[in-house]
């Protein structure tokens, strides 16, 4: 029997209270014309709502597109200690079709 994975890529992110933190992921998809939507929220939460949306800005450029995923310093401040934190990434292509493409665990420390 054949098995079907469309799994996203894990990136854990680590990162003290209050610091900003910016990353780029570089994707070999050309995301001209596609959405992109992220959040943070608890994972231990019942109810998954996102407590922020990191900032993300998309550089297209002629061979590869990349996204810098910037979660501020007003944004870190929001996540506690030791929470149970997850961030996802994830894009809508023209058509329409939605894909979760990057989550991973957000670990805070106090500094």
């Amino acid at each position: 029997m054949a098995v079907v994975e469309q799994l996203p890529a894990t990136v854990d992110v680590s990162v003290v209270v209050g610091d900003e933190l910016s990353f780029p992921l570089t994707f070999s998809t050309n995301l001209n014309g596609y959405a992109l939507e992220s959040g943070v929220y608890n994972a231990g939460q019942t109810t998954v709502t996102d407590l922020f949306s990191p900032t993300l800005t998309v550089t297209h450029t002629a061979t590869e597109t990349t996204v810098l995923v910037t979660f501020t310093e007003a944004h870190t401040d929001q996540l506690p200690a030791n929470g149970n934190w997850r961030w996802y990434l994830r894009w809508i292509s023209p058509g329409s079709v939605t894909r979760t493409v990057v989550s991973g665990q957000v670990n805070t420390s106090n500094p």
